[in-house]
C-alpha cells in the first residue's frame, strides 16, 4: 500500500521544464487551481525521511523516480531561492538542496543549501528568535526542519547548527508555554487559532511527543480544527523531540508566576506577563494580515479557557503589556475600528455593553481614552475561532485603549 502511495504521489509532480516557475512543484490535489510552491519543500523533505528511514524496504525503481522527482524539486527551490526570513519555507529549503547536490552531485545545488543554511543560523542569532517568531503551526515545522537537519543533513556543520538551534528554540518556547492552560502565551506573529486545545497545532503535537502523555498534550481531544495537521505525527515521530530536562519540567509543571517577558524579535519588543490564571502578550506589527496576533489575553475559566485578541488586519496600532494592563495605541488616524474578538464559553453580545466586561471567569475594566467608543458587539461563528463575540471600537490618532483583566475565583467563574 505505501508502495503505490508514493509511486501515485510521484505522479502529481508538475513536469514543467527547468527553469519555469512551477518546476519541481507537487499537486496539492487532483485537478487543483491554486499552485502551493512551498509543496516542493514539504513533500520533497517528507520523501528525503522516507528514503533515509525505510529505503531498503522501497523497490529500486521507486528509489529512482523518488531521486528524480527530488532533483527537480531542489533545482525548483534553487531557482525560487526564498529568504531566511520566510522561516519554515527556508529551513526546509536549505535541507533540500545540501541533500540532494550531495546525492547527485551537483555542486550549485549543495552551494546553495550550505549558503542558506548560513543565513538562517545567522538571522535566528540576530535576536536568538526566527522571523515567524512565536508561532503555535510554524514552530512544528521549524523543530520538523530542524530535526531533519540534526539527523540527515550532510555537512556536518549544517547538522550541528541544526541540532544548536533546536535547543534554543524548544528553551525560547518553554517559557511562552503554559501548561495548566496548555496554550503558548501571544503575541503570535502567525497563527490560525487561540486555543491550541480547539485546533490542533503542530508545535502542540511535538510538546505531547516530547511530554509522552497523551494528557498533558495541548491538542483536541477530539478532531478539533485544522484537523489535517495530524499528519505531522509519524513525521515527528520517525525524528524524535530532542529537549533538555529542564525544559520538559517548564512544559509538564507551571512553575509560578507572574512570569514577566521582555523579548526583542525582528518585528520589535516582545512585552509579556504569565502568571497562574492569566496570560497576556504584545508587540507591533506593520503588516496588516489575518494571520498576525499582535496582542492577546489568555485565563482559565474552570477547566476551560478564555481568551481575547487584537486582529491582525487592524490597522496602526501599537500595544503593549505594561505592568498587570494590556495598552493599545493607535499610532496614526485610520477610518477602520480596532477589532478584537473574544471568546468564553456560553457568552452573550450583552456581556461587552459597557466599559466593564463581565466575562465567565473574568471581570475587564476598559478605560476608553479621548475618542474611544464601543463601535459594535456581534456573536459570530468565526471559521477559525468559532463561536466568539466581534468586537469593534473607534478610536481616533494618538488615543489608547486600556484593557484591564482581574480573574475571578473558580465560584465566581461558574
Amino acid at each position: 500500500m505505501a508502495t503505490a502511495v508514493l509511486r501515485e504521489l510521484v505522479k502529481l509532480q508538475y513536469d514543467d521544464e527547468p527553469g519555469e516557475q512551477k518546476h519541481g512543484v507537487w499537486r496539492t490535489r487532483l485537478a487543483e487551481t491554486k499552485v502551493d510552491y512551498n509543496w516542493r519543500e514539504f513533500v520533497g523533505c517528507s520523501l528525503i525521511l522516507i528514503l533515509e528511514e525505510f529505503g531498503d524496504r522501497l523497490p529500486s525503481d521507486l528509489v529512482r523516480e523518488i531521486r528524480t522527482a527530488l532533483l527537480r524539486a531542489a533545482q525548483g527551490a534553487k531557482q525560487r531561492n526564498v529568504g531566511a526570513g520566510y522561516t519554515n519555507i527556508a529551513l526546509m529549503s536549505a535541507f533540500l538542496m545540501d541533500y540532494v547536490g550531495h546525492q547527485e552531485q551537483r555542486d550549485d545545488l549543495q552551494a546553495l543549501g550550505r549558503k542558506k543554511a548560513e543565513e538562517n543560523f545567522e538571522l535566528y542569532y540576530k535576536h536568538k528568535t526566527f522571523d515567524e517568531y512565536n508561532s503555535p503551526t510554524y514552530y512544528g515545522t521549524d523543530l520538523m526542519a530542524l530535526g531533519m537537519w540534526r539527523k540527515h543533513a550532510r555537512w556536518d556543520r549544517m547538522r550541528a547548527m541544526g541540532a544548536q538551534m533546536e535547543t534554543d528554540l524548544w528553551r525560547d518556547l518553554s517559557k511562552f508555554y503554559h501548561p495548566d492552560m496548555k496554550n503558548m502565551c501571544g503575541p503570535f506573529i502567525r497563527a490560525y487559532g487561540m486555543d491550541m486545545t480547539e485546533y490542533v497545532a503542530i508545535t502542540g503535537i511535538w510538546i505531547g511527543m516530547a511530554l509522552g502523555d497523551e494528557k498533558l498534550a495541548p491538542l483536541p481531544t477530539g478532531p478539533g480544527r485544522k484537523s489535517a495537521e495530524r499528519s505531522y505525527s509519524p513525521v515527528i515521530a520517525v525524528l524524535k523531540p530532542v529537549v533538555a530536562s529542564e525544559v520538559l519540567s517548564r512544559l509538564a509543571q507551571f512553575r509560578g508566576g507572574p512570569r514577566v517577558l521582555q523579548r526583542v524579535s525582528s518585528h520589535g519588543t516582545v512585552t509579556a506577563r504569565i502568571d497562574k490564571d492569566l496570560m497576556m502578550g504584545a508587540v507591533q506589527l506593520k503588516r496588516r494580515w489575518e494571520q498576525h496576533f499582535p496582542a492577546t489575553i489568555h485565563w482559565k475559566i474552570g477547566s476551560g479557557l478564555g481568551w481575547i485578541m487584537l486582529h491582525g488586519t487592524t490597522e496602526h496600532v501599537a500595544p503593549t503589556v505594561v505592568g498587570e494592563e494590556l495598552r493599545i495605541r493607535r499610532t496614526q488616524q485610520s477610518k477602520d475600528p480596532i477589532l478584537l474578538y473574544v471568546a468564553a464559553g456560553e457568552i452573550d453580545a450583552n456581556r461587552v455593553s459597557s466599559e466593564t466586561w463581565n466575562l465567565p471567569g473574568l471581570t475587564l475594566r476598559v478605560v476608553f481614552g479621548k475618542g474611544v467608543a464601543l463601535q459594535s458587539v456581534e456573536k459570530v461563528n468565526h471559521p477559525w475561532f468559532g463561536q466568539c463575540l466581534e468586537v469593534k471600537i473607534r478610536a481616533p490618532a494618538t488615543s489608547t485603549l486600556i484593557l484591564r483583566p482581574k480573574v475571578l475565583d473558580d465560584r465566581d467563574a461558574q
